[in-house]
């Protein structure tokens, strides 16, 4: 139908029935306004918003390589954040201890050989960013999951270098979140190459998970970064004993 034709019908149409149609309106408008109501009421079921399943549909398609390793998908769907696997491999950096002790350099060089080098073999890259549009960077995690009979002794390794080389005497803050434990801090690459870097032990598995901002990245993403990383802990801890 032409504008012309839609013209001339509308000027073809009683008053009588554009009354009736304006009843059927308002009718219609009412109807709709009660049936809306309970859906955000008290019994309507609850959705977490980004976290539900139809949010993260359109990520990123691409997995790790490991299956104990966490996934962007999985990520996504606890909180509706965009994680992507990174095109780059991060490079794990140890940290920087201020301590020159001969228990911390032992420590050291038995956590490097027993936990760094291990877990910088089988690292697996994420990026956390800001939208699937913008693709701008908030961070970047690397998480390495290992199995075999010295899971605990790598775990303990690591515990042992932190304990002798003492974040109480360095820049290095100690870390705790459930099971897991580690250091914040300047790292070997330099003093502006902050990090955060934590291990945990489950039943014969160990993780490592190490963590930087972007350099870029502002106080508001640093807080959504921390806040993404936390949730990133849990869902891993999960895997390690699946």
């Amino acid at each position: 139908m032409t504008r012309a034709q839609a013209t001339r019908r509308h000027a073809s149409v009683s008053a009588s029935t554009g009354a009736r149609l304006t009843l059927v309106a308002l009718s219609a408008a009412l109807l709709a306004g009660c049936t809306a109501g309970p859906v955000d009421g008290p019994g309507a079921s609850s959705t977490t918003g980004p976290t539900a399943s139809g949010a993260c549909s359109n990520g990123d398609s691409k997995t790790t390589t490991n299956p104990l390793v966490v996934t962007p998908a999985q990520l996504c769907e606890i909180d509706g954040s965009t994680w992507t696997v990174s095109a780059f491999t991060l490079v794990v950096n140890t940290p920087e201890w201020n301590s020159t002790t001969p228990e911390c350099d032992e420590a050291r060089k038995t956590a490097f050989y027993a936990g760094w080098e291990p877990a910088a073999a089988v690292i697996q890259t994420l990026d956390l960013v800001e939208s699937a549009e913008s693709q701008d960077l908030v961070g970047s995690v690397g998480i390495s999951v290992i199995e075999g009979p010295d899971a605990a002794a790598a775990v303990s390794a690591l515990d042992a270098e932190v304990a002798a080389c003492g974040p109480g005497t360095s820049q290095q803050l100690a870390l705790e979140q459930g099971e897991w434990r580690g250091v914040r801090g300047p790292t070997s690459q330099g003093v502006d190459d902050d990090r955060w870097s934590w291990w945990v032990e489950e039943d014969g598995r160990w993780a490592f998970v190490q963590v930087y901002a972007a350099s870029d990245a502002t106080d508001a993403d640093v807080a959504e970064l921390e806040s993404a990383v936390t949730k990133l802990l849990d869902a891993q801890e999960d895997l390690l004993t699946t």
